[in-house]
C-alpha cells in the first residue's frame, strides 16, 4: 500500500528532481490500482488513495521534497523497482 502514496509524491514532486520512468510508473500504477479493486472494491481503493496521497502530502512538507524524493528513490532502487531513470 506504501506505492500508492509513493506514486503521487514520485509524479508531483519527485519528477523535478529526477528522471522519472514514465512507462514503469505509470504501469506500477495502474497494476496496484487494479488489486485493490479486485482485493476490495472501487470504493474502498480510491478511499485509501486518497488517504495515502495525503499521507505522502503530509510527509513531503513535513522532511521537504528533496529529501522525502531522495529516499523514496533508495528504497525504490533497493526493491528493484526502476522507477527513477537516474
Amino acid at each position: 500500500m506504501r506505492i500508492v502514496g509513493a506514486q503521487a509524491g514520485i509524479a508531483l514532486d519527485s519528477r523535478k528532481l529526477y528522471t522519472v520512468n514514465d512507462a514503469v510508473s505509470k504501469g506500477l500504477s495502474r497494476t496496484v490500482r487494479r488489486a485493490l479493486d479486485a482485493a476490495i472494491g472501487c470504493h474502498k481503493a480510491q478511499a485509501i488513495i486518497v488517504e495515502k496521497r495525503q499521507r505522502a502530502a503530509s510527509e513531503i512538507a513535513t522532511v521537504g521534497a528533496e529529501q522525502w524524493c531522495a529516499d523514496q528513490r533508495d528504497i525504490l532502487n533497493i526493491d528493484g523497482v526502476r522507477i527513477f531513470a537516474d
